[in-house]
């Protein structure tokens, strides 16, 4: 009697254990299988802006602001002192963009939820 009794208490805190082990593996294969924003989802985020005569890099603090979106850029290849104006009124963030960097020269990749900033020294040269 007291072995049956033993084996069953036994037998419960190996159950407890087994469906605690179950739960954590569930919360992490959630947490695994949630995804951030594709960087298609981050163009198409709205964006409004009236900025007259500032220089790039206020402007692209404002856009980080709007769109929640972090710039990477090499201030030696990109002159970020350049005064622009530039206005965007619910406007796809890859639309300011176009708008903004192309005719300076200046190309863009995502990666997370980071833009990087590229020189697009292949329109420069001949």
């Amino acid at each position: 009697m007291k072995k049956q009794r033993h084996f069953q208490k036994t037998l419960l805190y190996l159950m407890k254990i087994s469906l605690i082990q179950v739960f954590i593996a569930v919360i992490f294969a959630g947490v695994s299988l949630a995804h951030g924003l594709s960087a298609q989802d981050l163009l198409n985020k709205k964006v409004t802006l009236r900025i007259d005569n500032k220089d790039i890099k206020s402007i692209l603090r404002n856009i980080e602001n709007a769109a929640d979106v972090k710039f990477t850029y090499r201030p030696k290849l990109i002159s970020i002192d350049q005064r622009i104006s530039i206005n965007a009124n619910n406007e796809k963030l890859s639309e300011v963009l176009e708008k903004l960097l192309k005719p300076l020269n200046i190309s863009w990749e995502i990666i997370g939820d980071q833009i990087i900033l590229k020189k697009n020294f292949s329109e420069i040269l001949p």
